[in-house]
């Protein structure tokens, strides 16, 4: 009898092992494409995350240091619209504390003839970034660990426990072959709706790339890539040596990751404001103010996030200077463009001439030329404009897809051109070689003693003028050959400054050495 038990106990669990086998099976057969393809997405994830060194490596990382140093190549932002792009030499420390809700960033950097060195401090409910050449904070809007994206893509352990959270958006993409290995490719969405492209190595299971597919105001379709070049071990986790971050083929930059701790909180001292900074509040997105520097002179201040734009009111036109779009599907020239047609109603906006090529200062172009805007230049970047004009813009059409115009374009010959008519004239100068581009647009407005410049100098609304920098000391000094004596400067970044602010910053920065 025992022996009989013990063959209904086998043929039992055969059974219901072959049951359980018949109802997976049904329920594959049962269940939609979206179903299997978030639970073949999951197993790649969890593989990822068992190669990082299994899931409690997850809850490792809630508290993580990372240090970085490499190059900036600034394709977007260098002197000249062309390759070679200027290098310039970058470095970051990050500590990430999701334990206490804090986190601590510091970046120093360089742009062409400008050198960056920002603070950003997260401490539960307040944030701030700070300046720290100008001794400025400026309050965050949402101050969380969560909004600072491009942080979090910095390190797997991060992206893979986001992805985790957001489970239920997991998907199956399918296979695909980078730098010469095969990938199992996923996707899932964050939290602000982007689709996030996960690249799994085939045979590691670790973590190669990340990217997402958007509509780059200056460039047209774009991808935006992290890549992590391999792997090393610290505290029994896999982390990478390093990044490349890419957007639309272009390198942007690439660092080394010089240490990668695990366990150590933000301290105190890392999220206090010094006492010799000025504190700002936060910039609103209803920010927008319009302000009238003169006679049809007008200065539209914010309407994006720390960008202006400067328009005058002519007899028979309207004349604009710069055209920035510095977020995707901001829409920030459309609005600009409708504030101006009502404050000047009945007057064609006729002419934008742009100060230097820049991508966040030309990605408004193709809206207005889809007004019939007429787009003035300087010579050397005629041919940025032209290829950007040239751009695929099919993943999200912009105005200009939808309503193209033939490209009327001129330049500034003999580096002046003057905009004149009864009561009002504008001058235009190509101050260049600068050291922040090769050629250089500033607007001069002899009789209300205004300049308006790009880049050259920037202060935070609110904030103290910094030290000059090599650009803002090249505008002095073309300024002083020039004869041009300013009152007032305004700026594309910034608030509006005096010219003895300007001379104070230049006086300090020679006092700096």
């Amino acid at each position: 009898m025992a022996a009989m038990g013990k063959r209904w106990v086998a043929f039992g669990l055969g059974l219901a092992g072959s049951l359980a086998a018949v109802a997976a099976v049904a329920q594959q057969v049962n269940s939609t494409a979206s179903e299997q393809s978030l639970r073949r997405a999951r197993a790649v994830l969890d593989a990822g995350i068992e190669a990082l060194g299994g899931p409690q490596v997850l809850e490792k990382s809630r508290r993580i240091t990372l240090k970085e140093v490499g190059h900036s190549l600034n394709a977007y932002q260098s002197a000249n619209p062309e390759p070679p792009y200027s290098k310039t030499a970058y470095e970051e420390v990050t500590v990430i504390d999701y334990k206490d809700g804090r986190l601590f960033n510091e970046q120093k950097s360089a742009f062409p003839g400008i050198v960056v060195w920002n603070r950003t401090i997260i401490d539960g409910q307040n944030g701030y970034n700070l300046d720290m050449r100008a001794k400025t904070a400026v309050a965050i809007a949402d101050p969380s660990i969560a909004a600072n994206r491009a942080i979090v893509r910095k390190l797997p352990h991060l992206l893979l426990r986001e992805a985790r959270n957001r489970v239920d958006t997991l998907r199956w993409v399918g296979e695909d072959d980078f730098g010469g290995k095969k990938q199992q490719v996923i996707t899932y969405a964050r939290d602000d709706g982007r689709q996030l492209a996960l690249y799994f190595d085939a045979q590691t299971r670790l973590l190669t790339k990340s990217d997402f597919l958007y509509t780059d105001p200056a460039v047209g379709d774009s991808r935006s890539e992290f890549v992590y070049p391999g792997y090393r071990e610290v505290e029994g986790v896999k982390v990478p040596t390093g990044r490349s971050f890419y957007n639309a083929g272009e390198p942007i930059q690439t660092t080394e990751y010089t240490q990668v701790q695990f366990g150590q909180a933000v301290s105190d001292a890392q999220v206090a404001i010094p006492a010799n900074f000025n504190k700002a509040p936060a910039p609103t997105p209803d920010g927008e103010k319009l302000t009238q520097l003169g006679d049809g002179v007008y200065l539209l201040e914010n309407a994006a996030l720390n960008y202006n734009t400067l328009f005058v009111a002519f007899e028979e036109y309207v004349l604009v200077v710069d055209a920035p779009e510095p977020l995707p599907y901001s829409a920030h020239t459309s609005r600009v463009i409708e504030r101006i047609k009502k404050t000047v109603p009945g007057k064609p906006i006729q002419y934008l001439v742009l100060t230097h090529h820049h991508a966040d200062h030309t990605g408004g172009v193709r809206t207005y030329i889809a007004e019939g805007t007429t787009v003035v230049t300087t010579p050397g970047n005629r041919g940025a404009i032209e290829k950007l004009m040239a751009g695929r813009y099919t993943i999200a059409p912009d105005e200009f897809a939808r309503k193209p115009q033939p490209l009327k374009l001129e330049t500034i010959e003999g580096k002046k051109r003057v905009f004149r008519d009864g009561k009002r004239i504008v001058e235009f100068y190509d101050i260049g070689p600068n050291p922040h581009a090769q050629e250089m647009v500033v607007a001069w407005l002899p009789k209300e003693k205004i300049l308006f410049q790009a880049d050259l100098i920037n202060v935070n609304a609110g904030g103290t003028v910094p030290p000059a920098q090599e650009a803002t000391i090249s505008l002095a000094q073309r300024l002083a050959q020039l004869g041009i004596t300013p009152e007032r400067i305004a700026c594309v970044h910034g608030r509006t400054i005096t010219a003895q602010e300007l001379r104070a910053s230049l006086v300090q920065a020679r006092d700096d050495g």
